[in-house]
């Protein structure tokens, strides 16, 4: 047998196997933890190691806290997205450009998306799902002025929103603009009312900015000890950030 045969057959084989592989651990992650399951079932029956990889990225990896390409979420959800504008052109409310804007912005069509958002807000001005999601698309995009604004106007309305998310943004979006006292009064009293290891993580930023790199590491590295036995996406993720954080401090 020729040796290029060889390894195209070798080849073939090693990517049968790996096709294998991910498709019985998909078809087990979904039996055993979707709450879709009927669905993606008959999409890794009928489609197989097709099937498989859209499972991946679709329902596995936003599972486990990776946003999957946008590419891949604008196909899969092309019909999402159409509906959406459908009912903006037939019924127009601030209710239908949130939604349209939610769809845009999960796959990654920001600039879309922001228009949506805007619509709706002029549309219903407290609209708190439009400000969030205007907020949330101006921070991707670093408008933190814009994002701050709509923070602002978002908390007046319910400052303990999406369990306190907002008030994390607004701080996040005051380090980001270089406003440090008041980023860290705000950040202060937010960990005051919620205890969120994020807002410890971003306070120490805010300290290793202002050049107070002792008070940074005091807040750091006690939260990296707390959160060590975590397990849940959110803690694993701040111990993460105040672990990259302290490594950059000045000893």
């Amino acid at each position: 047998m020729p040796v290029a045969q060889h390894l195209a057959t070798s080849l073939s084989g090693l990517l049968w196997l790996l096709g294998t592989a991910l498709w019985v651990w998909m078809l087990v992650d979904c039996i055993r933890r979707d709450p879709d399951r009927g669905l993606w079932l008959w999409l890794l029956i009928l489609f197989n190691f097709a099937g498989a990889l859209i499972y991946f990225f679709v329902r596995y990896l936003p599972r486990a806290s990776v946003r999957p390409p946008s590419f891949l979420g604008r196909w899969v959800r092309r019909r999402e997205v159409l509906r959406a504008e459908a009912d903006v052109r037939h019924i127009g409310n601030a209710y239908q450009y949130v939604t349209l804007g939610d769809v845009l912005r999960e796959t990654g069509q920001l600039a879309r998306a922001a228009d949506a958002y805007a619509q709706a807000i002029a549309k219903e001005p407290d609209s708190a799902q439009a400000l969030w999601g205007a907020a949330s698309v101006e921070m991707q995009l670093g408008r933190f002025e814009e994002a701050k604004a709509h923070l602002a106007a978002l908390m007046a309305i319910d400052p303990d929103y999406k369990l306190g998310d907002a008030s994390l943004a607004y701080g996040r979006a005051l380090l980001e603009l270089g406003e440090l006292d008041a980023a860290r009064a705000h950040l202060e009293g937010h960990i005051q009312r919620r205890g969120d290891p994020q807002a410890n993580v971003l306070l120490a930023a805010v300290h290793a900015e202002r050049g107070e790199p002792q008070a940074a590491r005091d807040l750091l590295e006690p939260l990296i000890e707390d959160l060590k036995p975590a397990r849940d996406p959110t803690s694993r993720r701040a111990r993460s950030d105040a672990a990259r954080l302290l490594r950059k401090l000045p000893r």
